[in-house]
């Protein structure tokens, strides 16, 4: 189930893995996390899926991947269908492990809201905070007077 909030920004129940863009998991302590999903469109990981973690003020740069989705196509998978995250070798800390875990729905339990793809409706440019995903307008812009 999701609910639109506004044009391409949705509250979502769990976020959809299979489609890229960015999941803001706002969390119950009030902290939140911006993801970013993305396939790799060349070079030797053409095709691949990757998760990033969103690190840094630049919210469509600062990005600092941490593992590939992968989809269980077993057929005879109980978990066939589902997307996994992966998370790289040199990123396998209990920290990353965590991030993972939210995103997969296993640690609901912290998990107030999912927001899935936010752009600011004036100017384009990423959402990464609750606040500006649900107002659908960024700080500068809001501070323009947009």
């Amino acid at each position: 189930m999701r609910d639109e909030v506004e044009t391409g920004i949705y509250h979502v129940e769990s976020p959809n893995l299979e489609i890229d863009g960015t999941i803001t998991v706002v969390l119950t302590n009030g902290k939140h996390f911006t993801y970013r999903l993305e396939t790799v469109r060349r070079g030797s990981l053409e095709g691949k899926r990757i998760v990033s973690l969103l690190v840094g003020p630049d919210n469509s740069r600062s990005y600092k991947g941490f593992g590939f989705l992968n989809k269980d196509e077993r057929e005879d998978s109980t978990t066939h269908g589902m997307t996994f995250i992966h998370v790289w070798r040199k990123c396998n800390t209990e920290a990353f492990n965590k991030h993972a875990a939210i995103l997969c729905g296993m640690a609901d339990e912290h998990v107030d809201k999912f927001l899935q793809s936010g752009k600011c409706l004036k100017c384009g440019r990423k959402l990464t905070t609750p606040e500006s995903i649900t107002a659908g307008i960024g700080p500068v812009c809001a501070g323009r007077g947009v």
